[in-house]
């Protein structure tokens, strides 16, 4: 289902550790930026 909401540039970002079955988020942080997803 991943695959269908979000792009592959997403998908290989670090999985944020999420407390709650079957919800995932993806991380990217820099000096500059944060996105979460």
């Amino acid at each position: 289902m991943n695959a269908d909401i979000f792009p592959e540039p997403v998908l290989s970002l670090t999985e944020a550790d999420i407390p709650i079955k079957g919800v995932k988020a993806y991380l990217s942080q820099g000096d500059n930026h944060q996105i979460r997803g």
